[in-house]
Formats: C-alpha cells, structure tokens, sequence
C-alpha cells in the first residue's frame, strides 16, 4: 500500500492548524507523515501538542511556492497531499451534522461493502437513514429520487484514495464524472 506524506503550509493562521491537522489524522487511510511548513513563526508551538510524528519545518518568510517545494523536498512518503491550513479533509459526518441542526431529514447513500465504513457517523445513526444506492447504476439512483424525492442533493461520493485513482483511472472517471451526471440526470 502506497504511503502518503501531507504537506501544510502556514503563515501567521496557526489557529486553523488544529482542524486541518484534525481531518488528516481522521482519515480511514493514515498519512505517512504530517509536514507543517511554517512561513512565519509559531507554527512549532501550535502544533506542538497535537501529535508527535508531526514535522515543523521553517520556510523562512520564502512565501508559499517555497514553502510547497520545501515539504515535498523532506517528503518520505510514495504519494504527496497538500493541505492549506484553513482546509480539511471531510467526509458526509459533518455534512450531516449541520443540515440536521438545521432540521433537515438526512438520507445517506452508501454502496454495499463487505466491511462497515459507518464508524465516522455512529455517533449520528439514530438521526439520519443510510440507504443502499450506486453512482454506476442509473437505476438504484432514480429509485432513490423517486422513494425519497429530496429537495437537495450533496455528492461526496469520489475516488478517496489517490493511490487508486492512479491504478485504476476509468473507474475514478465513472464516480467523479459520469456518476455525477447520471445523479443530474436521476
């Protein structure tokens, strides 16, 4: 399996690290590596507390090409993702969680799996409905639409783990492209 180094680049908004940081260690796939490049000061004092394998490297005031280029010059790991620090990575959780503070129903969409990947919303289950469906048939979509005949639609649903979307491109191209239209077209 392909290992990923993260790469965060900051200047002077360390008080956005902490989710940022947050999202990474999230993920079901863990980074090989966090690597804060600080383009400022402070950032090693922000981060300090949060996770031990975190790298705090000085970019020197350089600006953000540099600092770019001097996380994926200490980069160990197969594969390199940047994260800007006022960003994080999501999943449909916290989506969820503000549309039902703001009283909606909530249908979620899964496709059938072998293994449970509901550990990131257990703590909203008894809230929301997960229902089976598939961005690659047409018609498990417009048996949603028409059972559930929602208002709004949000898809999440993507290739997540880069590693996959470079071994297998056509299938990345079926969710990310052609499952979106066949949901505009549901």
């Amino acid at each position: 399996m392909s290992t990923i180094s993260v790469i965060i680049p900051t200047r002077g908004r360390h008080h956005f690290l902490g989710q940022a940081i947050a999202s990474v260690l999230a993920q079901a796939h863990a980074a090989h590596e966090i690597i804060v490049v600080d383009d400022g000061e402070g950032a090693a004092e922000a981060v300090g507390h949060m996770h031990a394998g975190i790298k705090v490297l000085d970019n020197a005031r350089r600006g953000p090409v540099a600092a770019r280029n001097l996380g994926v010059t200490a980069a160990t790991g197969d594969c390199i993702a940047f994260l800007d620090d006022d960003d994080w990575w999501t999943d449909g959780s916290y989506l969820a969680e503000h549309l039902l503070n703001l009283g909606y129903r909530v249908v979620g969409v899964t496709r059938r799996t072998s293994t449970d990947t509901g550990s990131r919303i257990a703590h909203l289950r008894d809230r929301i409905e997960i229902v089976s469906g598939d961005l690659l048939d047409q018609t498990s979509l417009l048996t949603l639409i028409h059972r559930y005949e929602p208002d709004e639609v949000y898809n999440l649903a993507a290739q997540s783990f880069v590693p996959t979307s470079w071994d297998q491109p056509v299938l990345t191209g079926e969710f990310t492209a052609l499952g979106v239209t066949r949901m505009l077209e549901a």
